[in-house]
């Protein structure tokens, strides 16, 4: 798929040199290159197609940008909110020879060999093994290599003497992500931004501690020498969670109605926090989110920090990390920032963040 982006100031969606000249060419890909959503209109015009890039390619039309786009290397366009004007904009620009019918051929070939490959051609909703009751998606094999996922991915960043759980403890699963599979699976699931409600056949992680460690979870915090408070955003996808350079200040795209809900004003958590200490609780928060947040001080209050990211639908796999049925073994991605001036930070840009690339402890 081409991107949004620009390479050295081109637009991906009319680069030549990097779909034809690199990919087709030099790197002899013979698959088909489709459309980001509205791409071929976002190299217009900035704004054209939502803003998702500035400084784009000005003053050409819209039949302009399909002539540079499909000339470029695009073989297959998305365009869902301009299909009758692209189809009536191609037929014109064909006729005219803008667009040889040689490159229409060289796309329509591309995109049946894939088809062809995919088997989708005998069986256009795919492989039996695929579609229908006979599906093996979401099969016990399927699930297994999930929850494997899942156990390799969790990275603890920090660990004053909490983890691993007992099962002989009497444990507290508490918090806005508990219990919700939609909140730990993220965006592109049941739909775009994805959803604040269960998805369905999924296991959460209040779930997951019932089956691996089965009777150690109580009903309230009064019972329980251990808490775990799991908290976290809410799905997002694309822009509602880009950085936004001085804008961004930390905060986090709401699902429902597209506002800010600042997670830099942790004082609800940190408080809960102190609060369970204070009653002589320890307390482990384990974090769901799709990218290193600036939460500094939630960290510092909790006495185990565990960042779980999008565990999707396998919550048994956090329980099996959390009790030390799996080892830890994940590792920070990403440079964890300190606050959220530092961002954006990469490795070797002289910022020291809170956790550094790679980072997780282990037990």
């Amino acid at each position: 798929m081409a991107s949004f982006n620009q390479v050295n100031g081109i637009h991906q969606h009319v680069d030549s040199a990097l779909l034809t000249g690199v990919l087709k060419t030099e790197l002899a890909f013979d698959g088909y290159v489709i459309a980001d959503w509205e791409g071929i209109e976002s190299s217009t015009t900035p704004g054209a197609a939502g803003d998702y890039s500035p400084g784009l390619v000005t003053g050409i039309s819209s039949k302009e940008a399909i002539r540079n786009s499909i000339n470029a290397g695009l073989d297959m366009a998305m365009v869902p909110q301009s299909a009758e004007a692209f189809v009536s904009n191609m037929k014109e620009l064909v006729a005219s020879g803008e667009i040889s019918e040689e490159r229409v051929k060289d796309a329509t070939r591309r995109i049946l060999r894939a088809k062809i490959r995919a088997g989708r051609i005998d069986n256009p909703n795919g492989p039996s093994a695929y579609v229908g009751v006979t599906s093996n998606i979401g099969s016990a094999a399927h699930r297994q290599l999930a929850r494997e996922a899942v156990q390799k991915s969790l990275v603890i960043l920090k660990n004053k003497k909490v983890l691993p759980l007992a099962t002989n403890d009497k444990i507290f699963v508490t918090g806005s992500h508990a219990n919700n599979t939609g909140l730990q699976c993220g965006a592109w699931t049941q739909g775009w931004q994805g959803t604040l409600e269960d998805v369905p056949g999924a296991t959460s992680i209040q779930a997951g501690f019932d089956e691996v460690a089965k009777g150690t979870r109580v009903a309230t915090a009064e019972e329980a020498g251990t808490i775990v408070y799991v908290i976290g955003e809410v799905p997002y996808a694309e822009w509602f969670g880009d950085y936004r350079g001085d804008d961004f200040n930390n905060k986090i795209i709401t699902k429902k109605e597209r506002t800010d809900m600042s997670f830099n004003s942790t004082d609800e958590y940190i408080a809960q926090i102190k609060e369970w200490q204070k009653a002589g609780h320890k307390v482990a928060v384990v974090f769901i989110t799709g990218r290193p947040l600036p939460i500094t001080s939630l960290i510092n209050v909790a006495d185990a920090f565990v960042v779980a990211w999008l565990p999707g639908s396998e919550g048994a796999g956090v329980a099996d990390v959390l009790f030390g049925k799996v080892k830890p073994t994940g590792k920070l991605p990403h440079t964890w920032p300190k606050d959220a001036k530092q961002i954006p930070i990469n490795v070797g840009d002289g910022k020291k963040g809170l956790y550094p690339y790679g980072f997780g402890l282990t037990y």
